[in-house]
């Protein structure tokens, strides 16, 4: 089934113009649409391998070296290239004048990456929280009797002694 200009462009935003695999940045004329499920897997009556949810952008090369595969078998082909190339006599050269260095490690694929950045930028207090967090905080401080040295309103005070907040609490919060 032929994809359609819309979801082709839906495909390309997904990871920024990037290879959802290598995660080389890859011009929407040049990107190949893969089937992250593969297509053999599908019932082809339902329709639903072409859902954006199955789609990935991907440059040629590694949609053309996944094939058909699920995932993890094109995460096994990659982690098998160096011991292929290890026969190579010219491989070997290379590591022997140091113009080859193996750097073994276990596959993750861009999109990996990213959805472990996305899941731990979530992570980060939004600034209604924060500002719930900073009102707790100054005022367990200043009921403490501690406040902060150096501030004239017993806020912390900006460096350069403007009177500010340097945690930006509004003046008319109400400690």
């Amino acid at each position: 089934m032929a994809i359609n200009k819309k979801t082709r462009e839906a495909v390309y935003r997904k990871y920024g113009g990037r290879c959802a695999y290598c995660g080389r940045a890859i011009a929407y004329k040049d990107m190949q649409v893969d089937h992250f499920r593969p297509l053999r897997v599908w019932d082809e009556v339902d329709g639903t391998a072409d859902d954006i949810s199955n789609l990935m952008p991907a440059c040629r090369m590694c949609n053309h070296y996944k094939r058909a595969n699920s995932l993890e078998v094109f995460r096994r082909y990659i982690a098998d290239i160096p011991r292929k190339l290890r026969s190579d006599y010219i491989y070997k050269i290379g590591v022997a004048y140091g113009n080859v260095v193996e750097n073994e490690k276990p596959i993750a694929f861009f999109f990996e990456t990213q959805e472990t950045k996305t899941a731990s930028e979530s992570a980060v207090m939004q600034p209604e929280d924060m500002a719930h967090y900073l009102m707790d905080f100054c005022h367990g401080h200043l009921a403490a009797g501690k406040g902060c040295p150096g501030c004239p309103f017993d806020k912390p005070t900006s460096d350069n002694g403007d009177g500010e907040c340097r945690l930006y609490v509004p003046d008319d919060w109400d400690f």
